[in-house]
Order: C-alpha cells, then structure tokens, then sequence
C-alpha cells in the first residue's frame, strides 16, 4: 500500500492527477499573488546548471592548450608592429559545432529570462501593483536614449535606488554584459540560432623583442560571435550571469532569501 507523500501545506501542495497513490506529486506553490525574486534565482541556478554542462563538453571536445610561436614583426612603411603566428607542426578543430547550439541557446535564454523577471518584480514591488502589460529588460547605448526612455513607463516607476542600479548597467556606462545578453538572445530568439565554433585565444607576452620568436600557449575556446566580436562563449556567459546575480542579490536579501554565490573557477 502506497503512503501520501509528507508535504508542507503552507509551502507545497498535493497534486493528484490519478487513482495510483504512487503518481501523487508534491509541487512547491509559487505565490503568484506578490512580486517575487524568486523566480529568479530559480533561473540562474537553472542556467548554471545548463553552463555547466557545455562547460564539461567543451572539456571533452577541445584538445589542451598548445604552444605556438609569435613574434612582431615591421612592414616596410609601418609605423606599429605586425603579429606573425607560426602555425607549423599545429593542428585544431575548425568544424562548427551545431549540435551545442540548443544548449547555448538554454544557457542565454535562461539569463535572459531570469533578467526579465527581475525587472518585471522591480516595477511590481515598487508600485503595488502587477504591471499589466510586459515588461522588458531595458538595454541603451546612449545616455541620451535612456533619459528620453525614463519618461515611459515602466522606467519610470521604478525606485530611485532601482533605476540607480539599472542604469549603472546600460552600455553607456562602459559595462558590456547587458549589450552582449541582449546581442546574442535577440537574434536566437527570432531568426536564427547561437552557433558556437571552435576557435583558439592566445596571451601575448608584455615584453617582446622585435623579429624574435616567443612561444606562447594557445588554447582552444568554443567561441561566439556577439555583434562584430569573437567571444569565449563560456566566459561571455559566466560573466553575464556575475552581472544578474550582483543586481539581483540585494533584493533577494531584502526579500528574505540568501544571496546567491557564484563561484570564481
């Protein structure tokens, strides 16, 4: 004979859809009734939990760095130093990778919705009142763009310490993660999906010797491609969500939740 799962009824409720005891489901309620953040923080966990798993494919994928030869070197006429790459005795991958397409697409779809929730409880908790229409994450390249904007709504319902920490966010500001999330989420939302293509990051040495050779570690990365750029995908993204979770922590703490730590490996 199968027991009534034990569940908390002031936080869970019993979910019988069917005769068989063993089927009964117990669901967290989510109280749809107040702004909440929980939301999301459930959506960065869940995004983190989908970053990790393509992290731990790219390990498998990508062969360990290995050592290349640079050197600069001047034209004749040139006034700055040209980087010449000796490729010699190297290989890598340069196939596209598109069956890793659908799980990038998780990873920013879960940032992006968790960012949306947050603002969309932003305007709830600052008014008392749930937004009737959708609220979106605002994203500005001008400082001008975002002025003109804060006299609509819903920006300009929101507290003065809000909009504070939003604006210090907009790309106008020199912050780049805001105008990246929206760069790739825009697109693979409506016409096309986030490609993720093996490509190779290198360091330069702080000093080098005209015309001599130095040997430096090149390291495979899956890359992506954000506006006119070529981006580590995996640390676009993790940068991104350090974004969300320091504009969300301090109102989880004042919602009475624990903040949440991301970790710096």
């Amino acid at each position: 004979m199968h027991e009534v799962p034990e569940f908390d009824p002031a936080r869970e409720e019993l979910v019988i859809g069917t005769t068989d005891p063993s089927l009964y489901r117990v669901i967290p309620i989510l109280n749809r009734d107040k702004p909440s953040y929980e939301h999301t923080a459930r959506r960065l966990i869940t995004a983190a939990t989908r970053l990790n798993e393509f992290t731990a494919e790219a390990v498998r994928r990508l062969p360990p760095a290995r050592p290349v030869r640079v050197r600069y070197t001047l034209e004749t006429g040139s006034r700055s130093p040209n980087t010449e790459i000796d490729w010699a005795g190297t290989t890598f991958p340069v196939e596209i990778a598109p069956e890793l397409s659908p799980l990038a697409s998780e990873v920013v779809h879960h940032l992006r919705t968790a960012l949306e929730y947050l603002v969309f409880n932003m305007v709830w908790a600052d008014t008392g009142k749930r937004p009737a229409d959708w609220v979106t994450a605002p994203c500005y390249r001008t400082e001008a763009s975002w002025t003109a904007k804060l006299k609509n709504k819903p920006l300009s319902q929101l507290s003065t310490d809000n909009r504070s920490a939003i604006a210090a966010v907009q790309p106008f500001t020199g912050t780049k993660w805001l105008a990246e999330l929206t760069a790739l989420s825009n697109p693979d939302k409506h016409h096309s999906p986030i490609y993720v293509v093996p490509g190779i990051q290198w360091v330069m040495p702080q000093e080098m010797v005209l015309d001599a050779w130095h040997e430096v570690d090149a390291t495979p990365r899956f890359m992506v491609q954000v506006n006119d750029d070529q981006l580590d995908f995996i640390e676009t993204t993790q940068q991104i969500m350090r974004g969300i979770i320091n504009l969300a922590n301090p109102l989880l703490v004042g919602d009475g939740m624990n903040p949440i730590a991301m970790s710096s490996s």
